[in-house]
């Protein structure tokens, strides 16, 4: 809680951190975001219709002449009861519908900024009581 003027103070300039760590992290996402889909918006603010607490997955792959190429699917695996990271695990526990959904969003995201060479990792959430992505 925060009951005095210091704790005040020390609030907001933990505030000014982080928002200053997180521009400079956003910043070239930013820049190809505002070249190829300015409609979407800023990079700088994160939209969820509601508190999102579905599992987390990470789609490795790359883009080459021929298409798009999986190299795989790692969890993200929390701490019971809290979002924070406990550790990853390979194989993932996804079926291959889900896999192969997570990578035709990719495949649409990425043709849409024009990536066609390179590496790619993509983190998506898993919600599995309505089997969306």
């Amino acid at each position: 809680s925060i009951e005095s003027p210091a704790a005040w103070e020390d609030y907001f300039s933990q505030l000014a951190r982080a928002r200053w760590i997180t521009e400079r992290l956003l910043a070239p996402f930013e820049a190809v975001l505002q070249d190829y889909l300015p409609e979407a918006g800023s990079s700088f603010r994160f939209i969820a219709e509601e508190p999102v607490w579905h599992p987390q997955y990470n789609l490795d792959g790359y883009v080459d002449g021929s298409g798009i190429h999986l190299l795989g699917v790692v969890d993200a695996v929390s701490y019971t009861g809290t979002q924070a990271y406990q550790r990853w695990e390979y194989t993932s526990r996804l079926s291959a519908t889900v896999i192969d959904s997570a990578l035709t969003i990719a495949r649409k995201f990425l043709d849409a900024v024009g990536f066609g060479q390179g590496f790619f990792y993509m983190v998506l959430l898993y919600d599995t009581s309505s089997d969306k992505i």
